[in-house]
């Protein structure tokens, strides 16, 4: 009050003016005591633990953050859930881990992932159901298969048979077969095999594997000795390689027959690789002698139904043997000599090598056969000679 009067006292005396107050004792800020109860609370915060609650897992007793979840338990490696696999139609695992998700239970109750979990909870895991690859149909060619009928080194094809189909249900990743059924049933394909007249003694010698250098000419040389043509399959690289050769065979009057273009196992290629090897080699032995070959031999006797069906196809008559002493092996003169007079008949077809390797053994053995056959009443023909 005695400041107000003497304010009152001095504006009377001075006029109008402004003084400041004087001071008076406040009480502390407000401002100060929220700052203060902050750095109390984060004092608490810091000594206090951080979970509140705890909960067990597999009869073990484990601490976690008020408000955690399922998950949370599981990327903390504290819950260990396994998902299922993915199978195939048998039974055996394609992928660990790709199957069924793995379940969770809190308190005896399945329950997602993302459930809040409370102090007290008992949480458990159950590895999830495996999963069963899908199946689709499938049609599948059933092959033909090959029928021989009867004896001998000369063949034909009685009927050309038919490729069939079945429906197979397969693993859609595996493509294991589950059960199959036939649509349509596959024809077999039938050869026969036979001997040309057996009732003559007629023989058919025949030569593999050449034209060769020397040895193919020592050949020659002992048919023109003894006045007895023969039939030699030829290589058509190796025509080409020894042009005068070939010429020479085609010139003495000895049937030549194909062996392919480049002496290939044929029952091991696909039908395009077959019809290849044979038309490529028709084309140059003709180009090369002259003669046009209409019998077929494939190399190493390999015949399956896509090697006789590109022979017909090819116009050509295919060949085999009935007596083979195996000259490649070089089982020596007497044992071969021995084995071919024991061996042969009326209208056998003999397998002979002029080429391919060493041939010494058959050359040194040819004339003594070709003498023996003789002296037995056997006349030496060419395939196209027999009725």
């Amino acid at each position: 009050m005695r400041a107000w009067h003497e304010y009152r006292s001095k504006r009377g005396e001075m006029g109008s003016y402004i003084v400041t107050p004087p001071r008076s004792e406040v009480a502390p800020s407000r401002l100060y005591m929220s700052v203060a109860a902050l750095v109390a609370a984060a004092l608490v915060a810091v000594a206090m633990p951080s979970y509140q609650a705890e909960v067990t897992v597999a009869g073990e007793s484990y601490p976690i953050a008020m408000g955690a979840t399922v998950a949370d338990l599981a990327d903390e490696a504290i819950l260990a859930p396994l998902s299922g696999d993915l199978l195939d139609v048998t039974g055996e695992v394609l992928e660990e881990g790709a199957g069924g998700p793995a379940v969770y239970f809190v308190n005896g109750k399945a329950v997602l992932a993302s459930e809040r979990l409370r102090d007290g909870d008992r949480i458990s895991a159950r590895r999830g159901g495996d999963r069963i690859e899908a199946t689709e149909l499938v049609e599948v060619p059933i092959p033909i298969e090959l029928e021989r009928v009867g004896k001998g080194p000369l063949v034909s094809l009685e009927s050309p048979g038919a490729v069939g189909v079945r429906q197979d249900t397969v693993g859609a990743i595996s493509a294991k077969v589950v059960s199959t059924r036939v649509l349509e049933p596959a024809e077999p394909m039938v050869v026969r095999r036979w001997v040309p007249d057996p009732s003559s003694k007629v023989v058919a010698l025949t030569f593999d594997d050449g034209p060769w250098p020397t040895q193919t000419e020592q050949v020659l040389d002992i048919l023109a000795e003894a006045d007895v043509t023969a039939n030699f399959f030829m290589v058509g690289y190796l025509a080409e390689r020894y042009p005068d050769i070939a010429r020479r065979v085609a010139d003495e009057g000895h049937l030549i027959g194909n062996h392919t273009q480049d002496h290939t196992i044929l029952s091991r290629q696909s039908a395009e690789v077959t019809r290849e090897q044979i038309a490529t080699g028709s084309q140059t032995l003709e180009a090369v002698t002259g003669a046009a070959p209409v019998w077929f031999r494939p190399p190493g006797g390999g015949m399956n139904t896509s090697v006789l069906r590109e022979a017909k196809r090819a116009g050509m008559d295919l060949v085999m043997w009935d007596v083979d002493p195996q000259d490649w092996r070089r089982p020596g003169v007497e044992p071969m000599l021995e084995k071919l007079l024991a061996d042969i008949g009326p209208g056998s077809v003999v397998l002979l090598h002029d080429g391919g390797g060493n041939r010494s053994q058959t050359i040194e053995m040819l004339p003594r056969l070709i003498e023996e056959l003789k002296e037995q009443g056997y006349l030496f023909v060419t395939l196209d000679q027999f009725s």
